[in-house]
């Protein structure tokens, strides 16, 4: 008899939180779906992402809240695996192996020498590591963590002066007026070439290309709003890139 009273608890138990699924299910069809999503990015630039997202996320989701993180932006996955993130949207090549991170790729794009329109390294359609010698190179600190430090080094390569620069505006300024060369991805600074305002230029031959991916942890489960900001910032992420490639 005891058994056949906890069997038919269990079930009733089972049956009202199937109902309580689905009417939150329900209540977010109609918008009434409440959470926070917390995100941050290893680059700066990539928040400039976030209007157009969050603009067709909300229409969706407008009692979900968005907080972005920017004071993890240089450790994003150290944050997220101590529960202070939701999401961490990262650029590294290759992505962290941990088996307690699910990776979703995003996009590729690919980073690009930025350079003063008269700069004599225009003259070239790429740019080798070498010809960067003598160089100011400006990168985002800290330079510990440098992609463009660590490829120049791997090169053999050790850049004159090394300037550390907090935004991505910033490395725009400095290079366009000749003070040094920066190293950022082509869809940021697309729209200061087509200017005139700096000049590009792809790393050796072959260029720098990088693959995106949102982590999440892999033991939580993923609301269904987490999910649909994931599709949204991924499918208007690589519009982006593929317009800079144009």
């Amino acid at each position: 008899m005891m058994n056949k009273q906890i069997q038919m608890t269990c079930s009733i138990q089972k049956v009202l939180e199937e109902l309580k699924t689905a009417e939150s299910q329900i209540v977010g069809l109609n918008g009434g779906t409440r959470g926070i999503i917390r995100i941050s990015t290893e680059c700066y630039t990539c928040y400039h992402w976030l209007p157009p997202v969050l603009k067709k996320f909300h229409a969706r989701y407008p009692k979900v809240e968005v907080s972005i993180d920017a004071e993890y932006t240089h450790r994003p996955i150290e944050a997220l695996l101590d529960g202070k993130l939701d999401v961490a949207i990262l650029n590294c090549t290759p992505p962290p192996r941990n088996s307690s991170l699910r990776l979703m790729p995003m996009f590729e794009d690919e980073l690009v020498l930025v350079l003063a329109p008269k700069h004599p390294l225009t003259a070239k359609n790429q740019i080798s590591p070498k010809e960067l010698a003598t160089e100011t190179v400006l990168i985002y600190p800290p330079r510990e963590e440098s992609t463009f430090l660590s490829i120049l080094r791997k090169a053999g390569t050790e850049p004159e002066r090394i300037m550390e620069i907090q935004l991505t505006e910033g490395i725009i300024e400095l290079a366009a007026a000749g003070t040094g060369i920066g190293f950022l991805a082509r869809w940021a600074v697309a729209p200061y070439a087509e200017s005139g305002k700096v000049a590009l230029r792809s790393l050796t031959s072959r260029g720098f290309r990088r693959v995106w991916h949102a982590a999440t942890l892999r033991n939580q489960p993923t609301p269904p709003y987490v999910t649909e900001f994931l599709d949204v910032l991924s499918a208007y992420c690589p519009k982006q890139a593929r317009l800079a490639r144009a």
